[in-house]
């Protein structure tokens, strides 16, 4: 299933409104890497998304990204922010392949998906 269609299958949800494919090239540009095809989707289509009590970050993951790799030197740095758990905090990642990740200061990253509609179907099973 796109994952369109995966965010579509949620009775609730709310989004912030797509970005234009101008910003999001400027967003990677200035992260100095290329966000995983589904999160460029999320983005175009969406904006911020909250799902089940999740948000997924929209255009602001620059500067939440930005933040991260200035408190914590060991911030993976072909990785962006997509959420905050706000418990402990873990943060949720993203590789440019896709992956998905928790990563909490000092104690490095977890796989947690192998793509962010996994990630997305997870939350649906909630």
């Amino acid at each position: 299933m796109n994952i369109t269609k995966l965010i579509n299958s949620f009775p609730r949800k709310r989004a912030t409104g797509g970005v234009s494919e101008d910003k999001i090239v400027s967003a990677e540009n200035v992260l100095g890497l290329h966000f995983a095809q589904e999160y460029r989707e999320v983005l175009a289509n969406y904006g911020s998304l909250f799902l089940k009590g999740e948000e997924i970050f929209g255009i602001d993951v620059v500067d939440i990204t930005l933040k991260a790799k200035e408190k914590n030197p060991d911030f993976p740095k072909d990785m962006y922010v997509i959420s905050n758990t706000y418990i402990d905090g873990i943060l949720l990642v993203q590789d440019t392949t896709g992956v998905i990740y928790t990563y909490q200061p000092l104690h490095g990253i977890q796989k947690v998906a192998t793509s962010l509609s996994v990630y997305i179907s997870l939350l649906l099973k909630k």
